[in-house]
Formats: C-alpha cells, sequence, structure tokens
C-alpha cells in the first residue's frame, strides 16, 4: 500500500507479522491443565515477519528468509498474525535493530527471562507502536503464578540447557562455519546475513 507523505513524496507500507511456534511440539496443550491448573495453547517462541525476512532472538540478533527459518526452526508454525502496517524502511529498521545488539546480545538471552519473545516485542513496537499481545511476552510470568510453576520452569531450563549443550556440540563438529560471527551471531550463507555485516 502506497500514500503520500506532507511533503508529497510517496509512502509505501509494509505488512508486519507476528509468526508463532510451539516449542513443546503439542506438548503444553496436553499438560498444561493438570500440571498448571489452567489451559496453555503451547510454549511460545516468536519472531517478526517483514520485508519478506523473518528476525529473531536467541544466538544475537539474525534473520532470514522467511521460508528458510521455518525450516531451520525445525518447529510446528501455529499461528501467523498480521499486527499491522509500518512506513519505517528495511534500511531503518536493519540500522534500530543494530543499535539492540547489545541489549539482544547472545550473552544476554535468557530461556525464561530475555527471550525471543521481548525481541519481537520491542521489534514489533518500533514497526507498529505496538508490542504483540502478553500471551506471549507474560507466558512465563503466568506459569511462575501457577503453584507448581517454578518446578515446572526449573524442570524446562534443566531440560533445555542440557538439550542445548548436545544440540551445539554436534553443531560445533559437523558445520562450525556456522559459528564464525562476532558477538556470537550466526553468519552463514544457510542462514543469511548476519546484522554485522550491514
Amino acid at each position: 500500500m502506497s500514500e503520500e507523505s506532507k511533503d508529497g513524496a510517496d509512502v509505501t507500507s509494509t505488512p508486519v507479522y507476528l509468526k508463532v511456534y510451539d516449542l513443546s511440539h503439542g506438548m503444553a496443550s496436553k499438560i498444561s491443565m493438570p500440571l498448571l491448573g489452567f489451559q496453555m495453547d503451547g510454549l511460545w517462541h516468536t519472531s517478526i515477519a517483514v520485508f519478506g525476512n523473518e528476525y529473531l532472538f536467541g544466538q544475537g540478533i539474525s534473520y532470514c528468509s522467511e521460508a528458510r527459518c521455518e525450516e531451520m526452526t525445525n518447529l510446528p508454525l501455529v499461528r501467523k498474525i498480521l499486527l499491522g502496517e509500518t512506513s519505517i524502511t528495511k534500511e531503518v529498521f536493519h540500522e534500530y535493530i543494530d543499535s539492540l545488539k547489545v541489549t539482544f546480545s547472545p550473552e544476554s538471552y535468557h530461556l525464561l527471562r530475555w527471550n525471543c519473545n521481548h525481541f519481537t516485542n520491542t521489534a514489533a513496537d518500533f514497526l507498529t507502536g505496538t508490542g504483540i499481545p502478553d500471551e506471549y511476552v507474560k507466558m512465563i510470568e503466568r506459569i511462575e503464578q501457577s503453584p507448581s510453576g517454578k518446578v515446572v520452569l526449573g524442570l524446562i531450563e534443566v531440560r533445555v540447557d542440557a538439550y542445548n549443550a548436545h544440540v551445539i556440540l554436534e553443531i560445533l563438529q559437523s558445520r562450525p562455519q556456522l559459528f564464525l560471527g562476532s558477538h556470537g551471531s550466526v553468519i552463514s550463507s544457510d542462514v543469511g546475513p548476519s546484522l554485522d555485516e550491514d
């Protein structure tokens, strides 16, 4: 869609999407009620889709084409939600997220406290003026409020840390070129450009 700015120049609007994946592969919807006392449809991983790319946070901020990200994520895509439109250009957005690389560094990532959902919320707010729904951003706080929530989160953290250590070791041995970026950013032709390369 194209609009006219105050100075008469055309301003192009680009749709901005929230992509929602289920880290639990369907298990959260089956066990949340008996375990937590409320229904959770998934354990959410989110990203922003805009300009034909998908932007996410894990080992730093990275992006790739939507199709490639879906393939690499290896998680079921549960929802793709139109958040609105943006008149911000891709170049301005890249400058903005480049300014966030310390805030959203690999070292700052924490599965429960500072994760993909926090980055997605920040990016959505910049692009559209509104963050993502609380269902995703405040998911962990909601779990913690249940009687057994802290125990469940502790178990999730231990399991994921053990799994991640195993997977990272496997990847390092088979594809070391994926870990060549500064600040731990994933840089590879398989993944797409790192923000450090722009």
